[in-house]
């Protein structure tokens, strides 16, 4: 048994000896025993004063609103978590993170990622000699944006 459901079974066997302990009267004496079981507990239920009631219902009215809105922040808060609020990056770098936090080494992705750095990599250099995005675009095509062999043999 798991160590954090050892309360289970006390609680089992304390629920099963409460049943037995209220029904036993209806196991010896039949269902007589349960009509006056059934008339005591409305006798008790009336003796109460009608403030008891009204406590009663306004604390579950209380207990059923609170959890209704404990139910919406969760699912606002659902809602935040998917729409990549936590994430560090923003722009086209959220959308490279989670291409490859999606994961799979297939052509597909790798394809996917490629294109998403290219397009980021237009713009870092518009951005960056101040130039337009069809001029960086060409710049990029033609090779002479960077010296590394490396970025050139991925992007070619």
């Amino acid at each position: 048994m798991k160590s954090d459901r050892r309360w289970l079974l006390p609680l089992v066997l304390i629920l099963a000896a409460g049943f037995l302990y209220l029904t036993f009267p209806l196991w010896v004496e039949g269902v007589r025993s349960f009509l006056v079981i059934l008339i005591l507990g409305g006798t008790i239920l009336e003796a109460l004063p009608q403030v008891v009631w009204w406590m009663a219902g306004l604390a579950i009215l209380v207990f059923w609103g609170l959890r209704m809105i404990v139910r919406l922040a969760d699912r606002e808060l659902a809602g935040k978590k998917e729409s990549g609020g936590n994430s560090p990056f923003s722009g086209r770098l959220r959308v490279i993170c989670r291409t490859l936090s999606r994961g799979g080494a297939g052509w597909y992705f790798q394809d996917e990622v490629r294109n998403l750095l290219r397009s980021l990599a237009v713009d870092l250099i518009a951005l960056k000699l101040a130039i337009f995005e069809e001029e960086a675009q060409q710049r990029f095509q033609k090779g002479d944006w960077t010296e590394d062999l490396l970025l050139k043999t991925y992007f070619y």
